[in-house]
């Protein structure tokens, strides 16, 4: 990393996909000239002179989002401190109670071209070294700090092109944040904005350096398309398919190969059978070992195959073992016999828009004396449609720390409330960030019903409304004959 005049700076400390790569290109963004002092005129004031970068433009919105009206009333220079390499700035030269943008050059000469189903981390050293910046998506665009990323990708007509948005809330990230490419042959990333939203009771009044970032390719990404008949090991009726047999590298990528265009009517599924299939159901395991990243492209889902000679599916279970699974800027449905089980390891949700939806029958489970955080200050989603649930082991915890979404189903046969039980020794603990909404909006709807069989609940961090979406389930008083039964006179007299 390299070492930047700290005295003026806060270290922000961010998690995100670290990722274990080999090999790595990288390139500058938009490119190191861009950094250069350039004396110039306001955009949207030629009246006013001052000095900024070539490649970056500072700016801020009316509606305080970032591509609103621009606010014509300030022009920010990007090179406060002119003996500092990258961007620097400082809260005086514009309103600290609204975000400002700083928006990289990019056009259709400069974008940068991306390889298709790949993988790409982007060094950022900015934002971590930024003091008195809110964090979390109480903001307009999502996000409070971080990074916005537009991805140029061929629309769904394939005769134009779209933006697909990427929000990287800053507290998610350390340094590298990945994104996975998707299948197109032109693919561009043609935006990438610093947000940063000050906290008025702590901006400062200095002068703030940032590094230029650079966007890395990875290289070595496996493809994952199909994973029936795949080779693996039964271990007590249960068929186990380590990292080595799917993931194949370091970093695996779950790949949208179908001829359909990618959106929420048209997933890709990802069948999974054992070697060879069998013809009767079988319990199977897809383990994230230590040291190995699993990513998915937007709209995949995994589902057993159909078993030898019938229409009866196996079960498919996701299991966090160490290694790090990484959700971008689309829901991953679980439904029906497929599960995501964590036992170690780290599931990043780098996104407001990071989703793992869990129904008719699929769950979410924390294996015994295990440990879950899921999400970081409101980042993410947990989805929870009709059937789905959450299963806590013994001696386990699951802290949720971003939105439960309960979503119901009319055509369901499950309810629309979602049923899960605390026997004891598990622990559900709602930390910052969490909130518990369902389609509805009215405590009339969906709700978060707990069978509480010992175990303990934590919802001191919720506000009212969510916790009226949770009914807390107690199993009755046995009406035992010794308690209802009195003798008198006492028999031993």
């Amino acid at each position: 990393m390299k070492t930047i005049n700290t005295s003026s700076l806060l270290n922000v400390s961010l998690t995100l996909c670290i990722l274990i790569p080999t090999n790595l290109f990288g390139q500058f963004i938009p490119d190191l000239d861009a950094y250069e002092a350039e004396d110039t005129v306001c955009v949207w004031d030629e009246s006013v002179s001052f000095t900024t970068t070539k490649g970056y433009t500072a700016y801020q919105t009316t509606d305080n989002t970032f591509n609103g009206p621009i606010d014509s009333n300030y022009c920010v220079t990007l090179k406060s401190d002119e003996d500092y390499y990258g961007l620097s700035f400082q809260p005086s030269d514009f309103d600290p109670s609204r975000s400002i943008y700083l928006k990289a050059e990019l056009n259709a000469d400069n974008k940068i071209p991306l390889t298709k189903n790949s993988v790409y981390a982007i060094s950022d050293y900015f934002t971590d070294y930024t003091e008195g910046v809110l964090f979390g998506n109480d903001c307009p665009d999502l996000i409070c700090t971080g990074l916005i990323i537009g991805i140029e990708i061929p629309d769904s007509t394939l005769t134009g092109d779209t933006i697909r948005w990427h929000l990287l809330s800053g507290d998610t990230y350390n340094y590298n944040s990945c994104f996975p490419t998707e299948k197109f042959d032109n693919q561009y990333l043609s935006t990438f904005i610093f947000k940063f939203t000050f906290d008025p009771t702590l901006a400062p009044e200095m002068v703030m350096n940032g590094y230029p970032p650079d966007i890395q390719e990875v290289y070595d990404v496996y493809p994952i398309t199909d994973l029936t008949e795949t080779n693996g090991l039964y271990v007590d009726e249960i068929y186990i398919i380590e990292e080595y047999n799917f993931i194949g590298s370091l970093v695996g990528l779950l790949q949208y190969d179908a001829p359909t265009y990618p959106s929420a009517s048209n997933f890709d599924y990802i069948d999974v059978s054992p070697n060879p299939n069998p013809a009767e159901v079988t319990s199977i395991e897809l383990l994230i070992n230590e040291y190995y990243t699993l990513l998915a492209q937007p709209y995949i889902q995994l589902r057993g195959a159909q078993i030898e000679g019938d229409t009866l599916r196996h079960e498919v279970n996701l299991v966090n073992n160490g290694g790090i699974f990484c959700m971008g800027v689309a829901e991953m449905i679980f439904d029906g016999n497929t599960h995501y089980i964590f036992r170690s390891g780290a599931i990043d949700l780098y996104s407001p828009m990071s989703c793992l939806m869990f129904k008719n029958g699929a769950s979410i489970q924390v294996d015994d004396n295990a440990h879950l955080s899921y999400g970081i200050n409101g980042t993410g989603v947990l989805g929870l449609g009709s059937g789905g649930t959450i299963k806590i082991g013994n001696n386990a915890s699951f802290t949720i720390n971003n939105r439960v979404s309960i979503i119901k189903n009319p055509n369901s046969t499950f309810s629309g409330d979602i049923y899960m039980t605390l026997n004891e020794g598990s622990k559900l603990i709602f930390g910052e960030g969490a909130t518990i909404s369902n389609d509805e909006k009215s405590v009339t709807g969906g709700h978060l019903c707990i069978y509480m069989n010992g175990g303990e609940i934590d919802m001191s961090k919720l506000d009212d409304f969510s916790r009226q979406l949770i009914r807390l389930i107690y199993p009755s008083e046995e009406n035992t004959m010794s308690k209802n039964m009195h003798i008198y006179p006492n028999p031993a007299q």
